[in-house]
C-alpha cells in the first residue's frame, strides 16, 4: 500500500510539473523553431498555375517574377509581396513545387502605419511554418503582434499580443 501511494505521489509531481511547463511555454511568444520545416525545396520551381485561384491573374507579374526566385517559407512555399498603397503589404503564398497560389482569406492585407518599432510587417523563414505580422490586420484595426501557422494551405492565428 505504501509503495502504491508513492508510486501515485510521484505519478501526480510529474504530472503538476508538466503542467507548470506547459503553461510557462503558452505565456511565451511562438518561435520559428516551434515550427520548424527540414525538408527545404531546391529544385525549380514550377511555373505559377494562375487558374488555381481567382485572384492570381491580377497579380501575375509580382507572383511570377518572385516565384522564380524559389521558396522564402515553409519549406517550399514563396511568399510574394507587393504594396498596396503607403504603409501597406498584401501577399499571397505559393507552393514552388506545384505553382499552386493561395491569397489567405482571412489576412488579406497588413497595416502598419502607426506600428512603433522596427519590426513591422511581415517576418518569416524559410525554414519554418510561422509567419508573424507586425501591424494591424484588417479585420482588427488593433495594432500588435499577430502568430500565424501554415498548414494544410491554411494560415491559422496562433497568439495575438496587441499593443496597448
Amino acid at each position: 500500500m505504501k509503495s502504491m501511494r508513492r508510486s501515485l505521489h510521484c505519478w501526480l509531481c510529474i504530472f503538476v510539473f508538466g503542467l507548470a511547463v506547459s503553461s510557462r511555454a503558452a505565456d511565451r511568444s511562438p518561435r520559428y523553431e516551434d515550427f520548424a520545416v527540414t525538408n527545404i525545396f531546391k529544385g525549380k520551381p514550377a511555373s505559377v498555375n494562375l487558374k488555381s485561384h481567382p485572384q492570381a491573374r491580377g497579380f501575375r507579374t509580382e507572383l511570377r517574377r518572385q516565384t522564380a526566385e524559389g521558396p522564402n517559407f515553409a519549406g517550399h512555399y514563396r511568399l510574394a509581396i507587393w504594396g498596396c498603397g503607403t504603409s501597406c503589404q498584401e501577399f499571397a503564398i505559393v507552393d514552388c513545387r506545384t505553382g499552386r497560389v493561395y491569397f489567405p482569406a482571412n489576412l488579406p492585407y497588413v497595416s502598419y502605419a502607426f506600428y512603433e518599432g522596427d519590426d513591422y510587417g511581415l517576418q518569416f523563414r524559410k525554414n519554418s511554418r510561422l509567419l508573424v505580422v507586425n501591424g494591424a490586420r484588417r479585420q482588427d484595426p488593433e495594432m500588435g503582434k499577430f502568430y500565424y501557422l501554415w498548414q494544410t494551405n491554411t494560415l491559422s492565428l496562433v497568439r495575438s499580443e496587441l499593443k496597448h
